[in-house]
């Protein structure tokens, strides 16, 4: 009868090192890969969510929402132009995902200085922020993204950016160094976190307060 010979625990450690090590390299070579693709998803939302909101301002002549509303802002677009929950969510934010019942979680913020406005006091430029990443928990300690307060009794459900967020928070991506920002023209774009927090110059104070 041929004896069945087993593994030691010493060649059993060694196997296990060997897929460990495999693994740190396949994370490491597709990390960006993956990086790149959540930036994608999360410009996409923001399209979508750009796209929603230029519906709407079409339909009430472009009053733009308001702070004093009784239904929250991701509510109102999800029941007619965003339907897909998902669209609020960033894939960069690792809280649960949506369950199917709302609100979803809110990862994105509308700038507060374009709400209780017409669409012609801040559509003049496209450099105007409209929205962003507001509140993304990255799964880091110490990297959960909160860039500014909410001020609603709705909470994350209608989250804003009152002010323009300090150096002292980071972005979504890239090392969390950048962030992908809705414009008024219904662009995103991907910018540096330096560039998207500057509000000392005339660019910078336009891009957050643009009726100053």
């Amino acid at each position: 009868m041929k004896k069945i010979r087993a593994f030691t625990l010493i060649e059993l450690l060694v196997v296990i090192s060997i897929i460990a090590i495999l693994a740190g390299l396949a994370l490491k070579a597709f990390g960006p890969t993956i990086e790149r693709g959540r930036a994608t998803t999360d410009q996409n939302n923001l399209r979508n969510i750009g796209t929603g909101i230029r519906m709407y301002l079409n339909e009430t002549d472009d009053a733009m929402f308001s702070l004093t509303d009784s239904v929250a802002w991701p509510a109102v677009l999800q029941k007619k132009h965003v339907p897909d929950w998902k669209s609020f969510q960033s894939p960069f934010d690792k809280r649960l995902p949506y369950s199917g019942t709302p609100p979803a979680p809110i990862s994105y913020a509308m700038n507060k200085a374009v709400l209780d406005t017409v669409l012609t006091k801040w559509d003049n430029s496209g450099s105007t922020v409209i929205m962003a990443a507001s509140n993304v928990d990255t799964a880091i300690p110490g990297k959960t993204v909160k860039f500014v307060a909410v001020t609603s009794a709705d909470g994350p459900t209608k989250p804003v950016i009152n002010t323009p967020p300090t150096g002292v928070d980071l972005g979504s991506h890239q090392g969390r160094q950048s962030i992908n920002v809705l414009f008024s023209d219904g662009h995103v774009e991907q910018m540096d976190w330096a560039k998207y927090i500057d509000n000392s110059t005339g660019i910078g104070k336009q891009r957050w307060s643009p009726m100053n």
